[in-house]
């Protein structure tokens, strides 16, 4: 079985920007079909996307992208997180709470840069190499 690695937000805005070591990752995994991509990490793209053309390119480049569906299963998931988080006095927000749940539930490495995801416990950190 390959892997699958759910790319978060934070990676896909440095492909987009053209970093060298990003874009090399992303488009090896990608040929492989190891990329993996859900709603709530489009959404954030395409909420920070400056005009049409940015936003017709993202949507042009993520369809070349595997996307994970969000199902009750996720949600519920979320809302776990979020509460063992708070417990132990520590801040999630719904979004990366999700990514996380999405990542556990369908067996995926995350690639992040974000400093919340690392700190969810189940949640399996990739990095490029």
């Amino acid at each position: 079985m390959s892997r699958k690695i759910l790319v978060d937000t934070s990676v896909w805005v440095d492909y987009f920007k053209d970093d060298p070591s990003t874009t090399v990752f992303i488009e090896n995994n990608l040929f492989t079909k190891e990329i993996y991509i859900t709603g709530p990490i489009i959404t954030e793209l395409l909420a920070g996307s400056q005009g049409t053309k940015e936003k017709e390119r993202l949507q042009y480049s993520l369809g070349a992208v595997t996307t994970l569906n969000v199902n009750l299963e996720d949600w519920i998931l979320a809302g776990k997180i979020m509460a063992e988080m708070k417990a132990k006095g520590l801040s999630v927000n719904k979004t990366d709470a999700l990514i996380a749940s999405i990542a556990i539930n369908n067996n995926c490495e995350v690639l992040s840069f974000s400093k919340s995801l690392p700190l969810i416990e189940n949640v399996k950190q990739t990095q490029i190499a």
